[in-house]
């Protein structure tokens, strides 16, 4: 046993030298339970297309608990220098039934994608795993069930991990406008566009938030969000409007 965390850092070392057939072949012949538990505990820290590929197979397969597949999709968001290939194997599990922690995890690799790459929006593989989290906002956010509620909001916080959008301005404005949507999809909404510090896109030629902080029938929290977010990059207009507001406000 003492031997095993050495032993463990050299199996990490070794497969990150595997192509991805190799780790194929190796990880299904496996046949013992506890050294196919150290392979599996070593994938997501190898941090290679090879490895991303394997996890891949291996979570499609449905053959691994929960658990594991939830650790596995948290790890992405530590991966330091992502590949436009992870961003291709991963846009695959971008879809209504995605589990939360893959649409965590995958927004997370591509924020530092981002980061390490200008004009990241630009690129092909980064531009699909946009497009397609932009897909599962649907029209205006709507949602049926408590189950489709938690799954727009984390859809929403991935949109706001990655910091970019290519055409879902109009969307999310339907979506904090939509009433019947559920109050803490709305907030989360105004908290994406806030936080992006995209605001300018909204406030800019836009009357949507400053509308909503106007109508006093809405939610206080909303309202507060909406101001927030229209203070992030305020026009002249806009404080002019505020101050207005302000001298009549509770």
């Amino acid at each position: 046993n003492s031997e095993l965390p050495g032993m463990f850092n050299k199996l990490v070392y070794s497969l990150r030298n595997l192509k991805h057939s190799q780790m194929v072949n190796v990880y299904y012949n496996i046949k013992n339970q506890r050294t196919k538990k150290f392979f599996e505990d070593a994938l997501p820290l190898l941090k290679t297309d090879a490895g991303i590929s394997l996890m891949r197979d291996v979570i499609k397969s449905g053959q691994l608990p929960e658990e594991i597949v939830n650790t596995w999709f948290s790890s992405l968001a530590f991966y330091k220098n992502p590949s436009r290939a992870m961003l291709t194997v991963l846009s695959t599990f971008i879809d209504h039934d995605a589990p939360h922690s893959a649409l965590l995890g995958i927004s997370g690799l591509a924020s530092t994608f981002c980061t390490s790459n200008t004009n990241c929006i630009e690129i092909a593989e980064m531009k699909e795993v946009l497009t397609k989290f932009e897909l599962l906002l649907g029209t205006s956010c709507e949602t049926e069930n408590q189950k489709e509620e938690d799954s727009m909001v984390l859809v929403l916080k991935g949109l706001r991990n990655i910091g970019q959008m290519i055409d879902s301005k109009d969307i999310l404005k339907r979506c904090y406008q939509t009433k019947t949507n559920p109050m803490l999809v709305r907030v989360a909404v105004i908290e994406t566009i806030r936080q992006w510090q995209l605001a300018c896109h909204f406030s800019e030629d836009d009357e949507g938030l400053v509308e909503l902080f106007k109508d006093k029938q809405e939610d206080s929290e909303l309202r507060i969000n909406a101001y927030l977010a229209l203070m992030t990059c305020p026009t002249e207009k806009i404080i002019d409007n505020i101050k207005t507001l302000l001298k009549d406000e509770e």
